[in-house]
């Protein structure tokens, strides 16, 4: 499986200790190497950052920035717009992918994708985190992550946490 993956759900994952799910559900994640600056820069979390990218599990390949970038780059950020034209180049099974507005281009080009509560939610089913409340619960009060609050609701019952 081709798993490419912007930058907020490995920092996300990265700030809640949780980052080991995507190897456990994806066995490899690919970043472009503008998601690989972008991580470099969030200083809060650097240690994590830097044992993240040094796993085997991880990839980090450039993007030729192509006519095919500069027409996503001008509605989305550098890591974004890469991660999506990787995604594309390499024929991914699925983009790992937060913000709004890349996951609606991303669709529109026919990729599948999955955000950080996606994960979360993946990994619940599949037993390798117990309860998603408290996960969610530190995403939002540690982490600054926004869940709207029918979504938060809506999103504890798929995984039968009423």
């Amino acid at each position: 499986m081709i798993v490419v993956s912007d930058t907020s759900p490995v920092r996300g994952l990265i700030a809640i200790g949780k980052i080991e799910l995507l190897q456990k559900l994806f066995l490899k994640v690919i970043i472009p190497g503008a998601v690989e600056l972008e991580l470099l820069r969030i200083k809060s979390l650097q240690p994590e950052i830097l044992l993240f990218l040094k796993q085997s599990w991880v990839e980090v390949k450039q993007v030729k920035h192509s006519e095919e970038y500069a027409l996503i780059r001008k509605h989305l950020d550098e890591g974004e717009s890469e991660a999506i034209v990787l995604a594309q180049k390499l024929h991914a099974d699925l983009l790992l992918m937060d913000e709004n507005k890349g996951r609606r281009i991303a669709k529109d080009l026919n990729l599948k994708v999955l955000g950080l509560i996606g994960i979360l939610i993946k990994s619940k089913r599949l037993a390798l985190i117990g309860e998603l409340k408290p996960v969610l619960d530190e995403l939002i009060n540690k982490h600054g992550f926004w869940i709207q609050n029918d979504l938060y609701r809506d999103i504890l019952k798929s995984v039968e946490e009423n």
